[in-house]
């Protein structure tokens, strides 16, 4: 059998199909063929025959369509009615044709015995010899009592005995169908004339008639076709039928459905057969498929089950992996920030969360660029600047360079202030400390000198005078 090759498929409507660059693949027992949509439509058109009274057009390759024309009436004895029709409704000519009938529905059926069970009459008088007898015997009666029935049938008659009195004047009336048409009344010896007019439907025993399946009231009307083998339920078929619609329901008892004729020409199966398709005499055969090396094959009631045994793979772990026997696993590498989310083989791998040692942080929702850092929990958070500041008590504080403030009267409190030049107001002398050796001369040269005040609210170094002994000089510094 050749090797089936499945090209890459995309669907298509029917519509879509281009006769000569669309293409089905046929698969054989040695080759793989395609048949371009052209030639299968020609294929499966050219199974369709005309049959009497039937035309089959060529291939319209603008559409691919075929147009199949049904001449009405052509061939001895066919007819053409409409789709469905009352049962035992009697059957008459649509339009001038000949070819054509109409079902009269229920207004005119007769049934299988031949009763007229509904109709009305409307047509001239039904003369004397179309109308039943009765079981009165004819002849004259002498002062006759008789019995008429609801059709105005004379059903009982005997002769009378005479009585005492006369009459008058006698008047008849008809009803249901019985007219009088003259004589009445009488006065005297005279004959009186009745007829049949429009008998009510309620007065007959039947009041329809049926045909074909459509039940029309007599005198009524049913546009509905007299004759249709969709309606007639007890229709066994005929040889001469050639012709069908879509057989939507049914249970089909015939022969095998040929290839040829769309079926498979097979009558029975074994558990995992399939159709094979084979090139001499274009049938389908049943195989089985045959197990290989190291496949099995299960055949089941509808299902085929293909199982496969590996005995010729060897296989390696790769650096990162561990490998028991044919089954791999991750390896993870101490404090990697990796880990399992559980344990055996239902545990996937994860990057360990968390704030502990090799943990790797994850970021809340909302961390931006520029943004500061702050554990939150387990979890990384980002934090603004101002929010920073918030969070580290200085929510206060101006963002203002030192070497550009101006300084403040609310400084209370310095350190020790080790750099600078004093240029502010004089300080005052409770707030100077001049004890010991806090004094400096510092940048000043030469012998021993002794501070002096100028008078101007300044200080100044001084040179002790020549003579002057250190002892006084200090003296001479305390008094001043």
């Amino acid at each position: 059998m050749a090797t089936i090759k499945v090209p890459n498929m995309t669907a298509r409507s029917s519509a879509a199909l281009n006769a000569s660059n669309d293409y089905f693949y046929l698969t054989t027992s040695t080759t793989d063929e395609r048949l371009n949509a052209g030639l299968l439509r020609d294929y499966a058109m050219a199974g369709i025959k005309a049959g009497t009274g039937i035309t089959v057009g060529s291939v319209d390759p603008s559409d691919n369509s075929v147009t199949i024309s049904i001449t009405p009436g052509v061939g001895t004895g066919d007819v053409i009615g409409p789709s469905s029709a009352v049962d035992n409704s009697v059957a008459r000519f649509n339009t001038t044709t000949g070819k054509l009938i109409q079902d009269t529905g229920s207004n005119f059926v007769i049934s299988d015995a031949g009763a007229v069970t509904a109709g009305t009459w409307e047509g001239t008088d039904i003369a004397a010899g179309y109308l039943a007898d009765t079981a009165v015997t004819p002849g004259s009666y002498t002062l006759a009592s008789i019995t008429v029935d609801q059709q105005g049938r004379i059903t009982a008659a005997s002769t009378g005995s005479s009585g005492s009195g006369s009459v008058t004047s006698v008047a008849v009336s008809g009803s249901d169908g019985i007219d009088v048409d003259s004589g009445s009344p009488i006065t005297t010896s005279g004959t009186i004339a009745l007829g049949l007019s429009s008998v009510p439907n309620a007065s007959l025993a039947n009041s329809s008639v049926s045909y074909g399946g459509v039940s029309v009231a007599l005198g009524a009307s049913d546009a509905t076709p007299a004759f249709n083998l969709s309606d007639a339920t007890a229709y066994t078929g005929d040889s001469s039928l050639v012709t069908t619609g879509t057989i939507s329901s049914g249970t089909w008892e015939g022969t095998t459905v040929a290839v040829n004729k769309g079926g498979t020409g097979q009558t029975s199966y074994t558990n995992g057969q399939l159709l094979i398709g084979n090139t001499t005499g274009n049938t389908l055969g049943k195989a089985t498929l045959t197990a290989g090396s190291n496949v099995t094959i299960t055949n089941a009631a509808s299902a085929i089950t293909i199982a496969a045994t590996d005995t010729n793979t060897t296989y390696t772990a790769g650096p990162g992996i561990d490998l028991s026997g044919t089954k791999f696993s991750a390896e993870l590498t101490s404090n990697g920030g990796l880990e399992f989310s559980g344990a055996g083989d239902s545990g996937t791998l994860q990057v360990a969360t968390g704030i502990s040692q090799y943990d790797v942080a994850q970021f809340d929702t909302g961390v931006v660029d520029d943004d500061f850092l702050r554990i939150n929990g387990t979890a990384v958070e980002g934090r603004s600047a101002s929010e920073v500041k918030s969070d580290i008590g200085l929510g206060n504080v101006e963002n203002t360079a030192l070497s550009t403030w101006a300084g403040t009267t609310n400084i209370a409190t310095l350190g020790t202030v080790t750099v600078g030049t004093w240029e502010g107001t004089v300080v005052d002398g409770a707030y100077v400390d001049i004890e010991g050796t806090e004094i400096k001369s510092t940048g000043e040269t030469g012998a021993q000198k002794f501070l002096r005040e100028d008078g101007d609210n300044t200080c100044s170094w001084q040179a002790i005078p020549s003579g002057v002994s250190a002892g006084f000089t200090i003296a001479m510094a305390i008094a001043l």
